[in-house]
């Protein structure tokens, strides 16, 4: 009699994960280790502060959609703009939802913020890094970009 162990991952998204993969493969062994390892660093940064930046970053895109919306209603006063920007408001729905962290609005918030620091890392690997390069460098270039890749995965679909 065999027990089946559980598997974290579902198979369609192995095979996603496993095909993006590829991709950073490629990338990795073109631009080599070092290109990889300063990204790696941006997408760690990326994973640890999306969630730190997504409520304060939340309350100002709340102020700002909350002053356009207060203003032309005649509704505008220091009470309800307050309300609006921490997502407490009986006038005007706030965009972004800072009192819940789980709710779909910050885990878009989340996604932005991460996806915008990994792109400005990704920019920086490639201006400062990755020139010609051995085989053994662009090997574990690879290897490198496959962890970026990886982890880029996770915290995107998790």
């Amino acid at each position: 009699m065999t027990i089946p162990l559980p598997n974290p991952l579902s198979t369609t998204e192995m095979v996603l994960i496993m095909v993006l993969l590829l991709f950073f493969a490629a990338w990795g062994w073109r631009h080599g280790l070092d290109a990889a390892i300063i990204w790696l660093l941006f997408v760690i940064f990326a994973v640890w502060a999306a969630p730190e930046l997504a409520a304060p970053l939340g309350k100002i895109v709340n102020a700002v959609i909350g002053i356009v919306r207060l203003l032309p209603s005649g509704q505008f006063s220091m009470d309800n703009w307050s309300a609006v920007i921490n997502a407490q408001s009986q006038v005007v729905e706030a965009p972004v939802n800072v009192q819940d962290p789980n709710s779909s609005s910050m885990q878009v918030m989340i996604l932005v913020i991460f996806g915008m620091i990994t792109f400005i890392g990704f920019r920086y690997a490639l201006n400062k890094a990755g020139s010609k390069d051995s085989i053994l460098a662009s090997f574990f270039g690879a290897l490198g970009a496959m962890v970026v890749g990886y982890i880029i995965a996770r915290f995107a679909i998790d």
